[in-house]
């Protein structure tokens, strides 16, 4: 059976559909990523954590500086939620939705060198952050490009994931 909406749709609960969906118009999302649902490797991971694949397909939070496992920072740090989360069948402790492209608050550590707006980032040594890339070094590595500025120490900030 169609169904043929015009106009504005209001809803104030959630809108099931169980069949295909025509949009011949703008889809307006108000948050910042695309998630896809993942099984994580641990239980309680926070929100902007850098995570890496293992051989098991689970994911477990970065370790190492210039990981080329790295696939993303779990989705919904601070006011930045996910706009999207793909492949979510269930709530579960287990899963996780991480951001794979898009705007997504991150975990960095700046305390070796400082992140500046703009700059490329890889995975780094302090568990589930991120840090500034050296472009000679990063392919494969990097996670993405910062959005602010963080001068020294550990901190969050939005970054634009961009997978490279």
């Amino acid at each position: 059976m169609d169904v043929n909406v015009t106009g504005i749709l209001t809803a104030q609960q959630d809108v099931k559909c169980d069949g295909s969906m025509t949009v011949r118009r703008d889809i307006l999302l108000t948050n910042g990523d695309v998630a896809e649902d993942f099984d994580v490797a641990e239980i309680g991971l926070q929100p902007g954590t850098v995570l890496c694949v293992t051989d098991e397909e689970s994911l477990h939070p970065c370790d190492r500086e210039y990981d080329t496992r790295v696939v993303g920072v779990i989705a919904g740090e601070g006011a930045l939620r996910p706009a999207i989360v793909l492949g979510r069948s269930q709530a579960s402790a287990t899963r996780a939705p991480v951001a794979l492209t898009g705007r997504v608050n991150c975990r960095v550590d700046a305390s070796v060198n400082p992140i500046v707006t703009g700059d490329l980032l890889t995975t780094s040594a302090r568990v589930g952050y991120a840090m500034r890339a050296d472009p000679h070094r990063g392919p494969g590595a990097i996670i993405g490009k910062a959005l602010r500025s963080l001068s020294n120490g550990c901190g969050v900030i939005p970054i634009l994931v961009a997978l490279q």
